[in-house]
């Protein structure tokens, strides 16, 4: 296989590039110091993407990565290399979506969610976007995995976490509360907030860092070990069984707020709870995350959660706090 570049000048003097492709293979195993995810997220054998990385080393006259067996490490030079290659291929991202967008009369978001956030708080706050960004369209996907973006045709995603993945780049937008939650029947059951403590059927979501023990241990109560349960993987089935008036759920106040809202879920002990995750929108860099449709989308994201946080006022039921 042969490998072309440019000459070393041409008729303007202009400085040499090695092929794009080995310099796509040398980013993207750079964001993942490793060549086998890399052939993952650009559908290549490891071997191929081994060999455009070697080609461009050969190029440089520089050797990039410290092999290891599976696992290879920038070199010096490669760090403050990949630092120039990653600015350099941001600001051709850049220059094309100025580039697709001029004299367009709209343009689109591509954003993706994980499917809780965007069958509860997302849905029930596409009139606020509309109103708000009416020059933008929204191309909404949703993902139960965090993204790369290595492959993916999306512009930016909303996930919770301290850190986004790899290189990526990301901006708080809010931390979300967890408080425990039922159905107005299901609480007519109990007396006294002791009594849901000890009967109550306590239901997980199993995704969260953050669970019952946690609540309990924060108001001092010791957790019953004989307490009926159920367990979930992903929120939206434990708001469900909650709606379903069968149990007692510890979930996020945004991802509730439409059911509270409308009584369909009252807050027995208050919506004080516990701290949980922080969302943050991921791009794949900060010149990404600072175009003018990404930026826009983050502002009205981090205003309307910031007002509803503020204003949040779910009818509360009567039992005594902890």
């Amino acid at each position: 296989m042969e490998f072309t570049t440019l000459r070393e000048t041409d008729e303007k003097g202009t400085k040499a590039i090695p092929p794009l492709t080995g310099l796509r293979c040398f980013d993207v195993a750079a964001q993942f110091d490793s060549f086998t995810m890399a052939a993952e997220h650009l559908f290549r054998a490891p071997s191929a993407v081994s060999h455009q990385i070697r080609a461009l080393e050969d190029f440089l006259g520089q050797p990039l990565f410290v092999r290891t067996g599976k696992k290879v490490v920038l070199t010096a030079i490669g760090r403050e290399y990949h630092l120039r290659v990653r600015e350099a291929f941001d600001l051709i991202a850049s220059a094309t979506e100025s580039a697709r967008s001029s004299g367009a009369r709209r343009e689109t978001i591509r954003l993706s969610v994980a499917p809780s956030f965007g069958n509860t708080w997302l849905t029930t706050h596409l009139g606020s976007f509309l109103a708000q960004l009416p020059s933008f369209d929204l191309n909404v996907t949703t993902d139960h995995y965090p993204s790369t973006f290595a492959g993916r045709e999306i512009d930016c995603e909303i996930r919770y976490g301290d850190k986004p993945l790899g290189r990526l780049e990301a901006l708080p937008l809010c931390t979300e509360r967890l408080v425990p939650l039922c159905s107005p029947s299901y609480l007519a059951q109990y007396s006294s907030h002791s009594d849901i403590l000890e009967n109550a059927t306590l239901i997980h979501t199993k995704s969260r860092s953050i669970g019952w023990a946690d609540y309990l241990s924060a108001h001092r109560h010791r957790p019953n070990k004989g307490t009926k349960s159920f367990s979930f993987d992903r929120s939206t089935f434990s708001l469900d069984v909650a709606l379903d008036s069968l149990g007692i759920a510890l979930e996020s106040t945004i991802l509730a707020g439409d059911d509270l809202r409308k009584g369909r879920l009252v807050a027995p002990f208050g919506t004080t709870g516990i701290a949980g995750s922080t969302y943050l929108l991921v791009a794949p860099s900060a010149v990404h995350l600072r175009s003018t449709r990404i930026f826009a989308l983050y502002e009205w994201l981090r205003l309307s959660l910031a007002a509803e946080a503020e204003d949040f006022s779910p009818p509360d039921a009567a039992l005594s706090p902890p």
